[in-house]
């Protein structure tokens, strides 16, 4: 199938997904769609299931039942048209590598890990280093950087994956303002480009800033749907119950 005609099927469609740790459900019979070219936020207290959605939906995480669609399939070809920013504690920022290293990461998926970048990759990467503020650090260790300056590297990296479907995993925790609007900036600008966004979030004050569907979750799906229709304070006392912010 065409790009083109992919595009009018939802980027995900989810169906009755249960995932479990050692027997406990994380997330229990999920069923939702994710609208193409949308940028859809995914907020829930901790320990409600966010992470583990997006894990799943790449394949890192097994699912015990139900089944994940990326515009209409199941196959782990799919896959290859999702691109991830994982959070950033969760990497080993110890990595002996360049910034400029670690966004030429994004091309391998394409090229394999023993084909070397081509001058036009080397081109897309300076883009997107320049893009996001970056173009003076791309020789410095990766482990220098602040959290701000990482999190945007790997932002970078993702744009050079060229996928259809994003899923980030909380891009905008612990990193400054200028960061955050450098962020914010570019994934409006991929959604222009008909990027779809999936994005694990936690600051409720920036909802409706930022997404134009949103998932509440609490290992069930509590709401989904458009900001305006779904973000209501019923919606949020069913998420968050005595932790409503």
């Amino acid at each position: 199938m065409t790009a083109e005609g992919s595009s009018l099927l939802p980027a995900l469609t989810i169906t009755d997904l249960t995932v479990a740790y050692h027997e406990t459900p994380v997330l229990w019979d999920l069923s939702l769609t994710v609208p193409a070219g949308s940028i859809t936020g995914v907020v829930g207290p901790n320990g409600a299931g966010k992470s583990t959605l997006v894990k799943t939906i790449m394949g890192i995480v097994p699912a015990a039942g139900g089944d994940v669609r990326i515009f209409g399939s199941i196959s782990d070809k799919a896959r290859r048209r999702v691109g991830y920013v994982p959070q950033r504690a969760s990497v080993d920022w110890d990595f002996p590598a360049t910034v400029l290293d670690v966004v030429l990461m994004g091309c391998y998926g394409r090229l394999g890990w023993f084909r070397r970048p081509r001058k036009s990759d080397l081109e897309r990467a300076r883009e997107a280093l320049d893009t996001l503020g970056l173009t003076d650090l791309e020789h410095r260790p990766i482990s220098e950087l602040s959290g701000g300056q990482q999190q945007r590297t790997f932002l970078a990296r993702a744009l050079l994956q060229n996928a259809d479907l994003y899923l980030m995993d909380e891009p905008f925790q612990g990193v400054d303002a200028t960061t955050e609007r450098a962020i914010a900036m570019v994934m409006r600008r991929m959604q222009q480009e008909g990027k779809t966004l999936l994005v694990v979030h936690h600051n409720l004050q920036t909802v409706e800033t930022y997404f134009d569907s949103l998932i509440m979750l609490n290992v069930r799906l509590i709401a989904h749907g458009p900001v305006a229709e779904v973000f209501t304070e019923q919606s949020l006392r069913a998420t968050y119950g005595g932790g409503f912010p």
